[in-house]
């Protein structure tokens, strides 16, 4: 079933928009005032009861969570209602809509199924989408109705907009839509004035290549010969039966003709301007190859002789070079073999070596002698490591000798001194306590006193009294006047402290010895650390054989210095005679080392000096040699720039010549050069320029024939450009007809429909109407066509004839009149409908009318519910005194609200009857 009426009894509404927390509103009574000041909630009741229906609150778009901002708990609308005369309870919260039918269990229910229940059949969509937003539109402005729509409906001046409502009060807002949208259709449809010039333009363009066309055509056989003339010239087929296809080709071939002809004459031009320059250069070009070929030749000859020299010169380089290496090689060896003068007049190494009478065999009793080159160079940068650092490791190893002489131990008994300390202290503070229980707080101060005072002070430690004298104070300290008890506990006092005392002083000295320790043996790591990182360095503890520093003394390693650069020393020495020998091939059986130096010694500086005479002799030789090529390389470069300056001028005479020669060659062809064959070339340019200007004559004469010929072309191609512009302005046109055609149907079955519609509700709006003020001059409404949208009209005592609403009528008589179709159609349909302040308009009398109207509805519709809403308060009190006297029925809720949406809104409700 479709369309069913609606009737709310009650509403319950949870954290929604200005309602933050919970209220129930009864909607059980004919009529039902909700009273409150703007901004308590008046609106959000009415909003409530559209988002459970609908889903959405049309004056809230694009609002998705409604829950209020200082809410608490879920947004949720529930109501109870009637829905076709069948019971049914609806909730709705962010998780959905759910349905419960009188009978049934509760169940989740599809929106479009809800939708479809309240709506007529004829309200629909053309998708899912279209269809819930057409049937939740026309839903909403049927039972809702609101004070800035009662203003559009009799204002002529926004006709599109009061149709659009007007349509909706009666129940066809979806044809309204459909409405605008064929106008919106129409509107985008493209305009076919473009298509229309654009035709008109073609016309006259085809009409003008018709005319040319017939006027050129006696010329077109005579062109086509001449075009066929030219052709066979060219040894060419005609290209296709179209004329202007021909005339391109041979235009192609005459164009080019006319390029090779011209190019020829520019080059018989040249070639007769140039003749006799042509003659003299060939001339002296000739004699130029002439003079280089023989320069050539005789700087052929220098070269060969130059490669000689250059060879002799190399050879004596090497020689020189050879000699020179000898040389710079005797002395290093010299320098070398000084050593042992060195060692000889060093009287530092007699204390370890007996260098005059030493050999070979007994070196190897020396041990730095023995060590490998590396561990030489390695001992002595730890020596040298060692000089730089011997205040530091002398200091060191006096450091650990001292620590090593006043060794440290550490205490034995710590542990048990601190217990014993401990117990001192607890037996100490029992006799404090013991003592305080018996004493009084002077005796207590006078013992602190005793503890504190100076022998000698005459002051008091606590109080700060002079006594002149020391005495007199101890005496006041010191003075008995204890009791038996207090002074045994006293006694014992000063005991425990006494022995407190004595442990605590040897606690103090036990942890001092402690630290002592710590201290020796802090000092041992660091003193063992350095000289460990020392002999790392330098392994002069491996080195050495010893396993400390106690026998370190800058002595000592001055004397180690000694050896190992004596080791180095001898080693080179040593390595060098040996070397010497070998290249000398000497066969001595003296194995004194002093005596094989010599002999070497002598041997090198012979060498030396035969080297030095050679250098001196190839010096002599290489000057000569270096003289005799300079010379020869002179007169070369002489000669090649000779050549050099005849090839210039060859390259210059040369590029005129070639010039000539290639222009001959184009013009001639391979005939050699003569003045026979140059005549014979210009009588065939001749002839060919003749040719040339009567194929250009032809192809002048029938260029004007192929423009036409191209003109039927491009005019074929306009004709049939004209055709499809035809077919696209008809199709243009039809889509224009056909919507405006819809349109106007469509409109005036609209029309129809609402004057159908509206024709049971006059006679009721006109009482209604009738009835709200005061004014009784209008005594019949009625509505007539006004141009695309209906017009108000009315009939006024002493007048047969309608006049115009909206010229005759008041603001508030156009409301009215509004509210009375309302009414009119509310009463007609049944259930629940809503106005927004009715009748904030209206003066006291009207009002006073106006209520009448509804304490009739309120009596006489029973399947009605008006629900109304309102800021008046002097409206709220003559309704309670319109029905007051009414005590057997339930006729009036009146609802007054009261809050904000952060405290809280809470509802009075008032009704006629007693319950």
């Amino acid at each position: 079933m479709n369309n069913q009426p609606i009737k709310f009894i009650s509403v319950r509404i949870s954290n929604f928009r200005g309602i933050p927390d919970v209220l129930q509103v009864p909607l059980d009574a004919p009529l039902t005032i909700i009273h409150a000041a703007n901004g308590t909630g008046k609106s959000t009741i009415c909003y409530a009861l559209e988002w459970l229906l609908t889903g959405k609150v049309e004056d809230l778009l694009g609002v998705t969570d409604f829950s209020c901002e200082w809410g608490v708990g879920n947004t949720e609308v529930s109501a109870s209602c009637r829905i076709g005369g069948i019971f049914y309870e609806l909730s709705r919260s962010k998780t959905g809509l759910y349905g419960k039918k009188e009978g049934e269990k509760k169940t989740r229910m599809k929106e479009a199924d809800l939708l479809e229940l309240l709506t007529p059949p004829s309200v629909s969509g053309n998708t899912v989408q279209s269809n819930a937003k057409a049937k939740r539109g026309w839903l909403r402005n049927s039972r809702w109705l609101y004070s800035n729509s009662l203003a559009l409906l009799v204002d002529n001046n926004q006709a599109e907009e009061r149709q659009k409502i007007f349509a909706d009060i009666l129940g066809l807002g979806h044809y309204a839509s459909t409405l605008r949208e064929l106008k919106e259709y129409r509107a985008r449809l493209p305009s076919v004035k473009g298509l229309e010039e654009e035709v008109l333009k073609l016309t006259k363009k085809i009409s003008e290549l018709e005319g040319n066309l017939l006027a050129a055509s006696p010329w077109k056989v005579q062109a086509t010969e001449n075009i066929l003339g030219i052709l066979t010239h060219f040894k060419l087929e005609p290209q296709s039966k179209n004329l202007s296809d021909n005339f391109r080709l041979a235009k192609i071939h005459v164009d080019l003709l006319g390029q090779h002809v011209s190019y020829t004459n520019s080059l018989v031009s040249f070639l007769s301007d140039n003749w006799h320059l042509y003659t003299e250069n060939k001339k002296q070009l000739d004699d130029i190859k002439a003079d280089v070929l023989k320069l050539s030749q005789s700087n052929l000859e220098l070269t060969k002789k130059q490669t000689e020299f250059t060879g002799t010169f190399e050879n004596l380089d090497r020689q020189l070079n050879n000699n020179l290496t000898s040389v710079n090689w005797s002395n290093d060896c010299l320098s070398s073999l000084k050593l042992w003068d060195n060692l000889l007049a060093n009287k530092d190494v007699s204390r370890f070596l007996t260098i005059e009478s030493i050999t070979i065999e007994n070196l190897q009793s020396f041990v730095e002698f023995t060590w490998s080159d590396d561990k030489k160079f390695s001992w002595l940068n730890a020596v040298d490591y060692l000089i730089e650092n011997t205040e530091l490791v002398l200091h060191l190893v006096r450091r650990k000798q001292q620590l090593d002489s006043n060794i440290i131990y550490p205490p034995t008994d710590l542990a048990e001194i601190s217990r014993i300390l401990q117990e001192a202290q607890q037996s100490r503070i029992k006799a404090e306590s013991d003592f305080n229980i018996l004493a009084s707080v002077l005796e207590r101060f006078k013992t602190i006193a005793r503890e504190v005072v100076q022998p000698n002070s005459s002051i008091c430690p606590l109080c700060h009294h002079d006594w002149k004298q020391s005495e007199h104070l101890h005496e006041k300290l010191y003075k008995e006047e204890f009791t038996p008890e207090l002074l045994k506990a006293s006694q014992k006092l000063d005991e425990a402290r006494s022995v407190e005392n004595e442990h605590q002083l040897r606690f103090q000295i036990t942890t001092v010895q402690k630290a002592s320790y710590e201290k020796y043996i802090e000092d041992v790591r660091s003193v063992d650390s350095q000289l460990a990182q020392v002999a790392l360095h330098t392994k002069y503890l491996e080195t050495m054989g010893v396993s400390d520093f106690s026998g370190f003394s800058a002595e000592n390693i001055i004397y180690l210095k000694q050896r190992i650069r004596a080791a180095i020393d001898l080693k080179k020495l040593i390595d060098t005679v040996i070397m010497l020998e070998q290249f000398f091939k000497f066969e001595t059986s003296n194995s004194m080392i002093g005596l094989r130096v010599n002999a070497v010694v002598l041997r090198i500086e012979e060498y030396k000096k035969d080297c030095e005479e050679c250098i001196k002799v190839i010096g002599d030789n290489r000057q000569d040699i270096s003289s005799k090529l300079s010379n020869i390389l002179n007169e070369i470069k002489a000669k090649a720039n000779e050549i050099e300056e005849k090839n210039k001028t060859s390259f210059a005479l040369t590029k005129t010549v070639s010039q000539f020669d290639e222009h001959w060659k184009s013009v001639v062809g391979d005939h050699p050069f003569s003045l026979h064959a140059y005549h014979k070339a210009l009588e065939d340019i001749r002839e060919q320029s003749i040719i040339l200007d009567n194929f250009q004559r032809w192809l002048s004469e029938c260029e004007s024939i192929v423009s036409t010929e191209s003109d039927e072309s491009y005019m074929l191609k306009l004709k049939s450009d004209l055709e499809e512009l035809n077919k696209k302005l008809t199709i243009g046109k039809n889509y224009i007809s056909q919507a405006e055609c819809t349109i106007k149907h469509y409109e005036e079955f609209v029309r129809e429909e609402t004057k159908e519609s509206l024709s049971p509700l006059l006679s009721p709006a006109s009482e209604f109407f009738s009835r709200m003020h005061a004014n009784e001059v209008y005594r019949k409404l009625s509505v007539s066509d006004g141009g695309d949208a209906l017009k108000w009209t009315v009939f006024a005592d002493g007048f047969n004839n309608a006049l115009d609403a909206e010229e005759k009528f008041s603001q508030g008589q156009r409301q009215d009149l509004a509210l009375s179709l309302y009414l009119a159609k509310a009463c007609s349909t049944g259930g629940s409908f809503f106005l927004d302040e009715p009748i904030a308009h209206l003066d006291d009398l009207n009002r006073v009318a106006m209520l009448d109207i509804f304490r009739l509805l309120a009596t006489a519709k029973s399947d009605l519910n008006l629900v109304l809403t309102t800021a008046s308060d002097g409206l709220a009190r003559h309704l309670i005194q319109k029905f007051s006297g009414i005590k057997d029925q339930h006729l009036l809720n009146i609802i007054h609200l009261d809050g904000n949406p952060r405290s809280g809104v809470k509802a009075t409700v008032r009704k006629n009857i007693s319950v």
